[in-house]
């Protein structure tokens, strides 16, 4: 019985991490699900443009920036971005054994879903990464292959500790 349960909390988990359309689970599960509130501190999504670097002294072309924890690769950003107010932050989220992959899952209100399905669209364009800043730190987020068009999309981080400190910057 244990293990069937597991089973169905990792289906869930890789649901919520896996897509940035989330099925609706019905209307009692809708009517139970936090509503979203002004967060601690915004955040701004902004669409980028990746290349690997490829310059002899492991910099980046024209237009192109590195970023922090992201050696090897370049940056441009393109598009509007987009700065968000409200949101519900789930709880840190874990998956896999080795390495285990750390997550949020953040959940927009209605009147923010366009703007998140405009900036995913505008990566989903280019296959590129979304840019997550928050109080002056930046976030690269994998590659964006299908706009997010529903109110949930997953962060994932590398490590539980860059978990930690999004999750206390946005609640």
């Amino acid at each position: 019985m244990r293990f069937g349960l597991c089973i169905l909390a990792m289906g869930l988990m890789l649901a919520v991490l896996g897509c940035g359309n989330v099925a609706s689970l019905g209307p009692v599960a809708a009517a139970t699900m936090p509503q979203p509130h002004k967060l601690h501190t915004p955040f701004v999504l902004q669409a980028m443009r990746a290349k690997p670097a490829t310059l002899p002294s492991g910099g980046c072309p024209a237009g192109y920036v590195t970023l922090a924890g992201n050696q090897g690769w370049c940056y441009r950003k393109i598009g509007t971005p987009v700065t968000i107010t409200s949101a519900v932050v789930s709880p840190i989220n874990t998956q896999g054994p080795n390495p285990p992959q750390y997550g949020l899952t953040l959940t927009l209100p209605a009147s923010e879903v366009p703007a998140l399905t405009a900036v995913t669209t505008t990566a989903a364009s280019v296959k590129g990464p979304l840019a997550l800043s928050v109080g002056g730190r930046t976030w690269v987020l994998p590659m964006v292959l299908a706009p997010f068009t529903g109110p949930q999309f997953p962060v994932p981080l590398p490590s539980r500790s860059q978990a930690l400190q999004l999750q206390r910057s946005l609640a």
